[in-house]
């Protein structure tokens, strides 16, 4: 429940422009895959996914950002 607070989840996004860079940091990357995985893990998997929306909204905005996983494809 941690990792889903609004608070956690806008500290890890303050890490990332406003526009993707050319070759995101390791960080960058590293907080990209987690966001994902928990996404595609725990949000889905949710009694109640009002729970965790802030992940979703989270990974929505980088996605929308233009912001993409450790695999390269968009999130």
């Amino acid at each position: 429940m941690q990792i889903a607070t609004k608070d956690f989840l806008n500290e890890l996004v303050r890490r990332f422009p406003e526009r993707p860079p050319p070759r995101p940091s390791t960080v960058q990357r590293r907080i990209l895959g987690m966001i994902e995985e928990w996404r595609a893990t725990i949000v889905v998997s949710a009694r109640d996914p009002k729970d965790f929306a802030h992940i979703r909204d989270m990974h929505r905005l980088l996605r929308m950002k233009g912001f993409t996983n450790l695999a390269g494809r968009s999130l």
